[in-house]
């Protein structure tokens, strides 16, 4: 393979903006995903489902498995969300252009990788209307709620009568497929890459109007007040959120009213100032925090100039739902660790995308732009996973 960098082009966002032509376009990624199988050490599968085949890439299979002590596995694409698939083609691209067997052998030592760049193959063709063509299930859910209960014996969620579909196809091919690494003593890094619109829009919401006596109604939001504090050296009193009542579900500043007015008037100037860049979190769970924060730290000194300007952009998940990140500290596997990266969401309301990259070509042009930054922290971001020594 020649090129050592794949990035999206005109063609390709075209592609993803028209829901008919999005078959032409996954036929593209699985010869593409074909030409890495041709490599002396990338093995690719398909896992069989009802509505589709999910791809698998294996990088760097022992003779045995009784050689492996580290699995990284690499999920994206489960619900309206790209950069994780298209950030693995870019590694994979840079990887087999790059290294040869015995050199990755050599890094990798004891070290198998497993990409899952597309778990949602009837979701990315049939983008639905009801949620701005963004895509679930072909039963209308989210993929993302249901891997507790795939791996974890008799675990029931709080809000069981609310989600109440069968665990998808698609979570138990991946478990069936996992299951002879799962129950070996080896470490397991489970890694989801996401996209999300609400750094984005809370932001533009608080600039406007954040003081004292804001709701915090979502951790996002508190997330997002916490980088200005680091960044900007604010004075805060301990702890900087409370609830004002223990029953009440969203918190308020532990703040003065003129703490509250600096901390707005400081957020509008880091958010003008940084408004080119692409605001984005990793996201972990209670036995993940030095891994993701290491990881967190190494793309963030690679990337700065193109990445909101963080600190240590790393954050701990709260939230009692099924993803990946809680399953980490929910599994009683020991030596599972998980987390996430939460990007920028490009396309969340496709219509709305469609009119103004149709007419605006500068819109069009930077979407393409900010599409392929955010490859290139998924890429930096597995990178650093894989290398990272503990």
């Amino acid at each position: 393979m020649n090129n050592s960098n794949y990035y999206i082009d005109k063609d390709i966002l075209n592609k993803l903006l028209i829901p008919q032509e999005r078959k032409k376009l996954l036929n593209e990624i699985f010869n593409k995903l074909e030409l890495f199988n041709k490599s002396d050490f990338v093995e690719l599968e398909y896992l069989e489902i009802s509505d589709g085949k999910i791809p698998v890439l294996t990088i760097n299979q022992p003779k045995s498995l009784d050689q492996l002590r580290k699995l990284y596995i690499m999920v994206a694409s489960q619900h309206n969300e790209y950069c994780g698939l298209f950030g693995q083609i870019s590694y994979l691209f840079e990887l087999t252009s790059t290294k040869n067997k015995d050199l990755i052998s050599n890094e990798l030592k004891n070290s198998m990788i497993i990409l899952f760049p597309l778990m949602n193959p009837y979701g990315f063709l049939n983008p639905r209307p009801d949620n701005k063509f963004g895509y679930y299930l072909k039963n209308g859910d989210n993929l993302n709620r249901y891997w507790r209960k795939t791996f974890i014996p008799n675990f029931r969620e709080k809000d069981e009568d609310n989600n109440p579909y069968i665990i998808p196809e698609n979570a138990l091919v991946f478990k069936n497929f996992m299951q002879k690494y799962w129950e070996r003593d080896l470490e397991i890094y489970l890694i989801d890459f996401h996209e999300t619109s609400l750094f984005r829009r809370f932001t533009e919401d608080m600039v406007k109007n954040l003081n004292a006596f804001y709701k915090l109604e979502h951790y996002y939001k508190m997330w997002i007040v916490e980088y200005l504090v680091k960044r900007e050296n604010l004075p805060k009193r301990e702890p900087l959120f409370m609830k004002p009542h223990p029953d009440l579900d969203h918190h308020h500043f532990n703040i003065t009213i003129n703490q509250g007015e600096q901390l707005r008037d400081n957020l509008k100037e880091a958010w003008e100032k940084n408004n080119d860049k692409l605001p984005f979190a990793y996201i972990y769970n209670y036995k993940s925090g030095d891994f993701c924060r290491s990881i967190a730290r190494n793309v963030q000194s690679k990337l700065k100039d193109l990445m909101w300007d963080i600190r240590q952009p790393a954050f701990l998940h709260p939230e009692d739902h099924g993803c990946f990140v809680c399953l980490g500290h929910s599994t009683r596997r020991p030596k599972t660790f998980t987390f996430e990266l939460e990007c920028d969401k490009q396309l969340f309301n496709l219509l709305e995308e469609i009119e103004k990259c149709k007419s605006n070509q500068v819109y069009f042009n930077k979407k393409i732009d900010n599409i392929n930054k955010i490859i290139d922290i998924v890429r930096e971001t597995i990178k650093a996973a894989v290398n990272l020594n503990f």
